[in-house]
């Protein structure tokens, strides 16, 4: 074969391609050439083909400027990510795709002195071309960038938060994180870098940003974060437009703050003259209730209860604290559900869990009892949200709730440890309905400004005293014992006599004790359910079985004269 001259590409543009013409050892003979054009295409040729000559190949020497790819990589990469010193990310990938390899043998896709040229590809494909040989470096080099660019911290690894400008807001959706990496690396078209996942896994190992949970954060709670500034309980002061990134704060307000401001100051005292019923206590702890809500304080073993009459503003007050905390804050939730498989989960990031309308037709369980005990103290709850695995979280949610009438308990036992959590906001007075104002949440959410400026002072004396509410009722005094007494301690000592040997059996002692609370006053009978295992608890009676009968051992019943 004969020998190919240095520097040159062969006899046809196709080379650059990848395509290996050898040199011909002899001319082409114009009218045979014509002749095959014309039996294969079925055409004449319109334009003459013409042998390239020697001056016409570019030499390979200005084909790999280096100059003009590493401005090709620059508006590929984007001006951020490209300058790094003397040899650019774009440069380190041109000299290994366009130099000569040394101990290299000349193969098809090989020519011209070793130097490596790729078979056609499409146009989408050749940046990821370009970027195949140092891929991991250049995801490492990416995650670099976006750590310095971005405030950033891992929770558990599972939840990636990022400071937005005023508070942190979660990314640890996928999608949602890939929207921000994109504006951080002024990538418009994802054509190089859309390996979004691989940098988000990244980051949540990532032990320079990690923390096994948000105690570990230094969460300055005296501040509440407004859509237009930081307000510092401890200071009483508000700086407008300001926010800090080391307060470490999760969640904002809804609404603007203008200390300023006291549009519809005579509403607000109108309804709060009406709603506390003119007594400036009931106004204190209806402002420290407003203020704490509003907070980013732990619960303090509180739980608030407006009680009282239909009609007296119990809605309006829980509609104004949801449209200035924002719907992502406040979560309607019935105290009867809160058990229920998904609730707890979305108890985490909010600020108030309310019951707009508490029932009391059925009386709580000891296992809701135990969750709202553990709400109260702000413990871990392990719960499980949609789509994800259980985990143990802490939700720093305060209850409230409203209601015409008081909670009723299965048992004596389970109301016990709440009464000294309830704080009771009675309401006794209902407003006339040719007083009532269908526009009264409008007008209040008008003077908004002044209502908060109320609630902040009240907050800050609540810090102040160490979190003692004012109290305006004994909680206790609310609770009628014939209400939440289930008369079982009465029944067994005048009803019933406890053997180690006797048996009672259930429906029998069901019955009887049905009996016994209608007589007596209207106690809150148990459940059939409830009862046995009450009596197993209380006097440690054994569960007994007679054929098809059921019954209890341990206890019997007195032969008594019918009522």
């Amino acid at each position: 074969m004969e020998k190919r001259e240095e520097g040159y590409c062969g006899k046809d543009r196709s080379s650059i391609m990848g395509q290996n013409f050898a040199t011909p050892k002899r001319k082409i003979n114009k009218e045979k050439f014509l002749a095959s054009l014309k039996k294969n295409n079925g055409r004449e040729a319109e334009i003459e083909r013409i042998p390239f000559s020697k001056e016409d190949v570019p030499t390979i020497k200005h084909f790999t400027d280096k100059g003009k790819f590493a401005d090709i990589g620059t508006k590929l990469l984007g001006d951020l990510i490209i300058g790094t010193g003397e040899e650019s990310l774009c440069s380190r990938k041109l000299d290994g795709l366009f130099t000569k390899k040394e101990g290299q043998k000349p193969t098809p896709e090989r020519d011209m002195k070793g130097c490596e040229f790729k078979k056609a590809i499409p146009e989408r494909l050749w940046d990821e071309q370009t970027r195949s040989t140092n891929r991991e470096q250049n995801i490492d080099y990416l995650v670099k960038y976006i750590k310095s660019q971005m405030s950033l911290i891992c929770i558990g690894s599972k939840n990636l938060y990022m400071f937005g400008g005023k508070v942190y807001e979660d990314i640890s959706e996928r999608k949602r994180a890939a929207t921000y990496f994109k504006q951080v690396l002024n990538e418009e078209t994802s054509r190089l870098f859309r390996d979004y996942s691989e940098i988000h896994n990244q980051l949540l190992s990532d032990p320079e940003i990690a923390f096994d949970s948000l105690e570990q954060l230094p969460i300055n709670r005296d501040v509440v974060v407004f859509q237009n500034g930081t307000y510092s309980v401890r200071e009483q002061v508000f700086y407008e437009n300001q926010f800090w990134e080391e307060d470490y704060i999760f969640s904002i307000l809804a609404t603007d703050y203008d200390s300023n401001d006291f549009s519809g100051k005579d509403v607000v005292d109108g309804f709060l003259n009406t709603f506390c019923m003119g007594l400036e206590e009931r106004k204190r702890l209806f402002c420290e209730i407003l203020g704490f809500c509003l907070s980013n304080y732990e619960n303090k073993k509180a739980c608030f209860y407006f009680l009282g009459v239909p009609d007296a503003g119990k809605s309006t007050v829980c509609r104004f604290i949801e449209q200035v905390l924002g719907e992502n804050l406040y979560m309607a939730c019935a105290i009867k559900e809160l058990n229920s498989k998904y609730a707890t989960g979305e108890l985490v990031g909010i600020k108030v869990c309310a019951d707009e309308d508490v029932a009391t037709n059925k009386p709580l369980k000891s296992e809701d009892v135990a969750l709202i005990k553990k709400i109260t103290s702000s413990d871990k709850i392990r719960t499980r949200q949609i789509y994800r695995e259980a985990v143990q979280l802490r939700p720093d949610c305060k209850l409230v709730w409203a209601g015409n009438g008081m909670l009723t308990f299965a048992t004596s036992e389970d109301l016990q440890p709440l009464i000294n959590r309830f704080i009771i906001f009675p309401l006794d007075v209902s407003i006339p309905k040719e007083e009532r104002d269908p526009d009264i949440l409008s007008k209040l959410m008008v003077g908004r400004n002044y209502m908060i400026t109320l609630a902040l002072k009240a907050l800050h004396d609540l810090v102040e005293n160490r979190f003692c509410f004012s109290e305006v009722v004994d909680a206790e005094d609310y609770f009628n014992p014939q209400i939440f007494l289930n008369g079982i301690e009465e029944f067994v000592e005048s009803e019933c006599q406890l053997e180690s040997e006797a048996v009672a059996y259930t429906q029998e002692l069901y019955a009887r004790y049905h009996q016994f609370c209608k007589r007596n006053g209207g106690y809150k009978a148990l459940s059939i359910n409830q009862l046995i295992p009450y009596l197993k608890g209380k006097y440690g009676v054994e569960r007994y079985t007679n054929g098809s009968k059921r019954g209890v051992r341990g206890i019997r019943l007195l032969d008594i004269a019918p009522y």
